[in-house]
């Protein structure tokens, strides 16, 4: 089943509508995310942008979805395993977070089939390449690069994408987009 919201429909409501709606799906399930669009830094934690947002500090703050906010979401998801992806600037800044939180649910699932991957397309103090010949975002093109074909794993998608976006960022933009990823647990399936 895939759930999606785009251009306008991505506001913040419809965001945590569907995020908090997670909790339904049994714990067998694999749950991926896909977050795509602006993030921002303020102080020390990020946030992704919804569409509804006016881009300014008190804006971000109000509407805004911190990365403390989508963790609390993910933590009460109901699968086991769980590959969230980010593609949006200073991302990073998400990663660190989430992880935190995701080490502390896999640790209460020992023994259970439990897998978290987290892969976001640039540190925290890095923009993310928008290259237009490609069609979207650099990160982009690599993670559907990665899906390409095969049975394809969190843990392969993640080493492929660490592996190849840096090269493709500086041949193409002469700058060196640097994913950050995380995996924990076991390794798991996300597409044939």
């Amino acid at each position: 089943m895939a759930l999606q919201l785009t251009d306008d429909a991505a506001t913040r409501a419809k965001i945590i509508e569907v995020l908090t709606g997670l909790q339904r799906f049994a714990p067998e399930d694999v749950l991926v995310v896909y977050l795509a669009g602006h993030g921002e830094i303020i102080g020390n934690a990020w946030y992704l942008l919804p569409q509804d947002v006016v881009f300014s500090q008190p804006g971000i703050l109000q509407a805004g979805i911190s990365a403390t906010m989508l963790r609390d979401m993910l933590v009460r998801a109901g699968p086991q395993r769980i590959l969230v992806m980010i593609d949006s600037c200073k991302a990073g800044g998400a990663a660190d977070v989430l992880a935190t939180s995701m080490d502390r649910r896999v640790l209460r699932s020992i023994g259970r089939d439990t897998g978290v991957a987290i892969l976001a397309a640039a540190r925290r103090d890095q923009n993310a390449t928008e290259i237009p010949r490609l069609g979207h975002g650099a990160f982009t093109y690599v993670v559907l690069e990665g899906l390409g074909g095969g049975r394809i794993t969190a843990d392969g998608l993640l080493a492929y994408s660490t592996s190849r976006l840096p090269s493709l960022t500086k041949s193409l933009a002469d700058y060196m987009q640097i994913p950050v990823a995380y995996a924990r647990g076991d390794d798991f399936q996300i597409a044939r």
